[in-house]
């Protein structure tokens, strides 16, 4: 009796000349859409006829990459065909995945596409690949803030603080911003530093070194990056109403310009992105926007700095 190939895998030999998937796990701290930088979408077309449900976008629900699944062949474009997709999501199952997201970009998934500080993963630009995600349970999310308040409450200056003093959200971007690693001795000490940095008993002056989030979006005639998550620190100086802020650690970041009655405008510089930007600024945070024409798109995004002011003493 002859052997039976299976129809999906005869499809995609025909297709691909049967070349190998390739599947390259991701390694490090920043790994998920809630402790790292991966983004979060709003909503997107989901399919569910395949081993894992299979994302066009971005997931609306927190999740973790376990890595990427692509050809070595870059001008493979399986995009549209439901065979190889197929062959993704099981592989993807094999590796514990629950989900796939769908990604057209360089294989950094993965870096100008998906977001990555520091992508492990190396590749084509314009390759499609698949990332592989596991959901983060409810246990892992409380575990997550169980332990940034835990550290928050060993802080000595806490008591100084304001009320309205955004302490969470600051410390988790120290936290994100140091590569969260909860089996590190060293975690305090280091969130502890960092997180002095950030405090001020000066609230009219806004010099002094501040945490920085900024999100950048890329579209081409081709396709939608999605949010571009970046995390930093930066000094800020002020002389009358002009306003520098350069970066000090992360992502290299600069801004020059003015600052006026609570609007800020001027030139920034961030992910090889320089343009004309405006936006506010209040004691303890600062809002910067902007949008740009690209050599062959568009890119708009934000910068948010913050910073925590102490009460006199």
């Amino acid at each position: 009796m002859k052997n039976k190939i299976p129809l999906t895998l005869l499809c995609v030999c025909l297709l691909t000349g049967c070349t190998p998937i390739r599947y390259s796990k991701l390694t490090g701290n920043n790994v998920s859409s809630y402790q790292g930088t991966w983004p979060l979408g709003t909503g997107t077309m989901v399919e569910s006829r395949y081993a894992v449900p299979v994302y066009r976008g971005w997931p609306e629900k927190p999740y973790r990459v376990l890595g990427s699944i692509s050809f070595p062949d870059p001008n493979k474009n399986w995009v549209q065909d439901e065979g190889i997709i197929s062959v993704a999501a099981s592989e993807a199952k094999k590796q514990n995945a629950d989900a796939i997201v769908i990604r057209t970009g360089a294989e950094t998934g993965v870096s100008a596409i998906a977001g990555l500080d520091n992508a492990s993963l190396v590749g084509y630009s314009y390759q499609t690949t698949a990332l592989a995600i596991r959901w983060v349970s409810t246990d892992e999310i409380k575990e997550w803030n169980d332990q940034v308040e835990a550290l928050i409450q060993r802080l000595a200056f806490r008591q100084r603080l304001y009320p309205s003093a955004p302490i969470h959200p600051v410390a988790e971007l120290v936290i994100k911003s140091l590569g969260y690693d909860p089996n590190s001795n060293n975690l305090f000490n280091s969130f502890s530093e960092r997180m002095g940095k950030l405090v001020s008993d000066k609230p009219d002056d806004l010099t002094g070194e501040w945490i920085f989030k900024a999100t950048d979006s890329r579209s081409t005639a081709l396709s939608e990056s999605g949010d571009h998550i970046l995390i930093g620190l930066a000094m800020i100086s002020c002389d009358g109403q002009s306003i520098t802020i350069v970066s000090s650690a992360g992502v290299e970041m600069n801004f020059s310009g003015t600052i006026s009655k609570g609007g800020v405008r001027g030139n920034i510089g961030i992910d090889q992105i320089s343009t004309k930007c405006e936006g506010v600024a209040t004691d303890d945070k600062i809002s910067i926007n902007f949008q740009s024409l690209t050599p062959d798109g568009t890119v708009r995004g934000n910068v948010i700095l913050q910073r925590l002011l102490l009460k006199p003493q």
